[in-house]
């Protein structure tokens, strides 16, 4: 009798969206920061904007991300 070749597809296709959000997420978060530092740089009078809050949240979504490998 043949031996069955093992099929990954199932556990592929549950793992690409975890995978798709690891590789795009610190993409995003970069290209959400760059816009609101350009927007706070062109208006100077928008007092709303906190670079350090911003940068904290991106440090914390890079350490969370850093524990689930």
């Amino acid at each position: 009798m043949k031996k069955a070749e093992a099929s990954y597809t199932v556990e592929l296709a549950l793992l690409l969206p975890a995978v798709l959000l690891a590789l795009l997420l610190p993409v995003y978060m970069g290209y959400e920061l760059y816009r609101e530092t350009v927007q706070a740089s062109v208006c100077g009078y928008d007092t709303a904007f906190c670079a350090e809050e911003k940068v904290r949240a991106v440090r914390f979504a890079r350490n969370m991300s850093e524990e689930w490998k």
